[in-house]
């Protein structure tokens, strides 16, 4: 019995690979860094691009910075309060919304809206 309550304490204390963890973390860095200025180089086409106005353009690089500016406290409070995973998962499926959203949108709305949720 003291062999098999050993095994069992064993499987539910196990340590997950710190290499892995911080190689995830540093890649999923690189991507948001990207993610947030890879429409610095097209600015001056996207008036073209999506047939508005240059000052309605510059919006879609103001939406990303001020909504990450607003949250990332907040998702770092409700990370302290809900759980770290759970908040980044979260974090996650809004990036891959957002980013669909803006890839299949042909106006500027859709972009500036899913450029706000990518950088949530």
């Amino acid at each position: 019995m003291g062999d098999r309550d050993d095994r069992a304490r064993k499987r539910l204390s196990r340590t997950p690979n710190r290499g892995l963890t911080v190689a995830v973390l540093a890649f999923a860095g690189l991507c948001s860094s990207f993610m947030f200025t890879l429409v610095v180089p097209l600015q001056a086409e996207l008036p073209t691009l999506l047939n508005a106005s240059r000052e309605d353009t510059t919006w879609v690089v103001t939406i990303t910075l001020l909504v990450a500016a607003i949250a990332t406290p907040i998702s770092g409070r409700v990370g302290d309060m809900y759980g770290k995973r759970r908040v980044v998962v979260v974090l996650l499926a809004m990036l891959i919304v957002g980013s669909v959203i803006a890839a299949l949108s042909g106006s500027i709305v859709g972009v500036i809206i899913g450029r706000a949720c990518r950088a949530a």
